[in-house]
């Protein structure tokens, strides 16, 4: 963070990255999230993106079942382009992919 902004005291401690992003609407976030990904990564042509499931570590509760996700990941990118929570062991994600070459698990 130091290369990108000046941080005259520091950098946040990690208690208060997660008091902040507790406080953020996740759907605000999303949609933001969405903007700024279109901007940075217009077009996925010719680039691979892999689709994956994965089961959150020490999500499940007493009365609940773990938290299911399904995410794309751009590996020209080095990042996630979209996630979301399934209800079970889904495999649902909706993402314009045009051009891109799409690997599965």
């Amino acid at each position: 963070m130091r290369r990108h902004i000046p941080l005259e005291h520091g950098v946040a401690s990690h208690d208060t990255f997660g008091r902040v992003f507790a406080a953020l609407n996740p759907k605000q976030s999303e949609a933001c999230f969405i903007r700024w990904m279109s901007g940075a990564c217009p077009t996925l042509a010719g680039l691979v993106v892999a689709i994956d499931g994965k089961m959150v570590r020490g999500s499940r509760q007493e009365d609940q079942r773990a938290i299911n996700l399904v995410l794309a990941y751009g590996s020209g990118l080095g990042g996630v382009l979209g996630q979301v929570r399934t209800a079970e062991k889904g495999n649902e994600i909706t993402l314009l992919l045009k051009g891109a070459i799409v690997t599965d698990d």
